[in-house]
């Protein structure tokens, strides 16, 4: 509570520091979920639904352009981890110092998201579903300390960087990670494509992917096995279509890890998703997804708009007769009270095989975001 009451504080002060030089946003999220057993780990034939609501972030960005070629960003925020870890953090996500080179290359120094997977690159706040894809959540990987060289323009952008990163496991992890996407009009049709690779050095530390289907509150059901591990290489596509006023996304992930006794193991992941507006109005919205950058961004919506998504997910975790094997249907609606007041709501559907951590996987569950950004 000392560390909410602090941010707070800061978020308050930053506005009256800004002039046209500064950029300074906040947004918030309250979350409420409803979960079957299967999210709840040990749990068996006796186990209820379970409730929970939380304050599960509040984060603040401060953009300042220092120069015309120097810009820089901090980006703090007060995070809410699951249930399972029954834990609240004050952290800082992005704070890097950027040098554009030209108008289409620049050179970015600090913390910040490695280059790999459209839905780990989208903001929270921009997207359709209330947490990303269990794929995307167990080979993407998050905010590192590094150096990268970025390229871009009106068709196509290429990203490369090395980053240091650490684990509760390990502490002196090595990455270099580079992402390539390219977008054409066809037909009048938006076509985006585009590719990620990873190597990552682990120095003989302990790995486990472990996931909680979709749900943050939710403990962390899904699980592979748990190895010592030398390196991995994590390999990702992606293919997105803007087709009426229809964004249809879907990415490929494939990993393989090398254990200290040089044995390999090998990994795969993938999501199918769609969304659309609705309007009270009319049946289809004029407002369009944003695409810059080489990436789709959130929708322009008004008030009184209402979003429509559904996504498969699929995750295998299995290799040598051991980890689990997932999926996860969802279906959601979010409504724009404001421009940027919102409500989400997601229903989720999961499978699992192979090992697992309870022995009952039934249920589902309900996840509702109230969402605001001033």
């Amino acid at each position: 509570m000392r560390n909410l009451m602090f941010s707070i504080l800061v978020l308050n002060a930053l506005p009256t520091l800004a002039n046209d030089s500064f950029s300074f946003s906040t947004r918030i999220f309250i979350d409420g979920d409803y979960l079957g057993a299967y999210y709840q780990k040990d749990s068996d034939e006796n186990t209820d639904f379970r409730s929970h609501l939380e304050l599960a972030s509040l984060k603040s960005s401060l953009k300042y352009d220092i120069t015309s070629n120097f810009k820089a960003k901090l980006q703090i925020e007060y995070k809410k981890e699951s249930e399972e870890d029954y834990k609240d953090e004050f952290q800082i996500d992005d704070f890097y110092l950027k040098y554009d080179i030209n108008r289409t290359s620049s050179i970015k120094l600090g913390q910040f998201k490695e280059p790999m997977g459209h839905e780990r690159l989208m903001g929270s706040s921009s997207l359709p579903t209330i947490e990303r894809s269990i794929t995307t959540n167990a080979f993407a990987p998050g905010r590192n300390p590094g150096i990268a060289y970025e390229f871009g323009n009106q068709s196509a952008t290429f990203h490369i960087g090395h980053f240091k990163f650490a684990d509760d496991a390990f502490e002196n992890g090595k990455a270099t990670t580079a992402r390539a996407t390219y977008g054409t009009i066809i037909s009048s049709h938006l076509i985006h494509i585009g590719t990620s690779i990873s190597s990552r050095e682990f120095d003989n530390s302990n790995f486990q992917i472990k996931e909680r289907g979709e749900v943050n509150s939710a403990d962390n059901i899904i699980r592979s096995a748990q190895f010592n591990a030398t390196d991995q290489d994590i390999y990702q596509g992606e293919i997105g279509v803007l087709v009426n006023d229809i964004w249809i996304m879907s990415e490929v992930y494939q990993t393989e890890i090398k254990q200290a006794s040089f044995d390999t193991w090998q990994y795969q992941g993938f999501y199918l998703q769609a969304s659309g507006l609705l309007n009270f109005s009319k049946l289809i919205s004029d407002s369009d997804y944003e695409y810059k950058n080489g990436e789709f961004d959130k929708r322009k919506a008004k008030a009184g708009d209402i979003e429509w998504v559904a996504r498969y997910s699929g995750l295998n975790l299995r290799d040598n007769q051991i980890g689990g094997e997932a999926s996860s249907f969802l279906l959601g609606l979010n409504y724009y009270m404001k421009k940027k007041l919102s409500v989400m709501t997601n229903i989720l559907f999961p499978d699992i095989s192979g090992n697992v951590v309870n022995t009952n996987q039934d249920g589902y569950a309900v996840s509702l975001r109230l969402k605001y950004e001033f």
